[in-house]
C-alpha cells in the first residue's frame, strides 16, 4: 500500500522513516521503498493543496489527497545545505555546526542514508543544486550520489546559483531506478528550479510563463514524471513517499526578495 507523507522542512525524518518503515513491513511483509523528494525554496502558500488559487499543482495535490498533509512544521535555517543537514541528521545547526552553504559535514555522521543503508536499503541520490555537491559531505551513506555539474560552463555564477534543470534530475533518477527498482531502496531527489536564477528553457516558458509560479508549475510536472516512473517500475504500491522543502522564498515580503536571513511564519489559506 502506498503511503504519502507531504511535509514541510522538518528535522525528524530519520525517526519518521524508520518508524513508518517498520510498521509498513509488518503489514506488507516487505520493507517499503522510500522516496524523499525535496523541492528547494518551495513556499507552502503557493500550492493549491494549501489553498493557493492562482494556479493548480495537480501532481503535488494528488500526493496530499492520498496522504498526510502537515500544516505546522518549521524550517531550521533558510539555506539549502544547512537545512538539508538538519533534515538528514535530525540535529539543529547550533549542534551540528553547519550554519552556511559551503561548509562540510563531519565524516561518519549518522544520517538518514546511513541508517537506511544499515537496514539493508540500496541508497541513491540525485541533486539539482551545486550547494549539495558530494564534496560537502551529504553523500555519506549513499551507494550512488549524482551531483554532476558543469562548473566551467557556469564559472561566473555564484555557487548558490549553479543548478540543473528538474528534467535532468528526474531523468538521472529514472536511470537509477532502471537498475535498482528490484531492490529495497531509498531514493533522494532534490529539485532546485525554484531557486533563482530562473532558467526555464524557451519551450517551457512558452507553456508556463516566467517567474516563481511558472517554475513551480514546471516542478510539479517533473514530480509527476517521477511518480509515473515509480509506477512503471512497479514500486509505487509499496512506497513511502515523502515530499518536503528546505525553506521558502521571500518574494518581496518583509523586504526580502529571496531568502537567507530570516524565517517567517506562514498561514496558508
Amino acid at each position: 500500500m502506498t503511503r504519502y507523507v507531504f511535509v514541510w522542512a522538518v528535522a525528524g525524518l530519520v525517526a519518521l522513516f524508520v518508524g513508518a518503515g517498520n510498521s509498513l513491513s509488518a503489514a506488507a511483509q516487505k520493507p517499503p521503498t522510500i522516496v524523499l523528494i525535496s523541492i528547494d525554496t518551495l513556499r507552502a502558500d503557493h500550492l493549491s493543496c494549501y489553498g493557493y488559487r492562482r494556479m493548480a499543482t495537480p501532481h503535488l495535490d494528488a500526493l496530499a489527497r492520498g496522504g498526510t498533509l502537515f500544516s505546522a512544521v518549521s524550517s531550521q535555517v533558510p539555506l539549502t545545505f544547512p537545512s538539508h543537514v538538519s533534515l538528514f541528521t535530525s540535529t539543529y545547526p547550533f549542534s551540528n555546526g553547519i550554519e552556511d552553504n559551503g561548509e562540510t559535514l563531519w565524516p561518519n555522521a549518522l544520517t538518514l542514508a546511513t541508517v537506511l543503508k544499515s537496514h539493508g536499503y540500496r541508497t541513491g541520490a540525485v541533486v539539482g543544486g551545486f550547494v549539495l555537491d558530494r564534496r560537502f559531505g551529504l553523500d555519506q551513506g549513499f551507494d550512488w550520489y549524482d551531483s554532476t555539474f558543469d562548473l566551467h560552463r557556469q564559472a561566473d555564477s555564484d555557487t548558490g546559483d549553479v543548478k540543473r534543470l528538474g528534467a535532468e534530475v528526474v531523468a538521472s533518477a529514472n536511470k537509477w531506478l532502471d537498475a535498482n527498482s528490484g531492490s529495497t531502496f531509498f531514493l533522494f531527489v532534490h529539485l532546485y528550479d525554484l531557486h533563482t536564477p530562473y532558467n526555464l528553457p524557451a519551450s517551457y516558458r512558452a507553456r508556463f510563463g516566467t517567474g516563481y509560479d511558472a517554475e513551480l508549475r514546471y516542478v510539479d510536472e517533473q514530480v509527476g514524471v517521477l511518480l509515473e516512473s515509480l509506477r512503471q517500475h512497479d514500486v509505487f504500491a509499496n512506497s513511502l513517499i515523502v515530499l518536503t522543502s528546505d525553506h521558502g522564498e521571500g518574494l518581496g515580503e518583509h523586504g526580502e526578495k529571496t531568502h537567507g536571513y530570516f524565517i517567517y511564519h506562514l498561514n496558508p489559506a
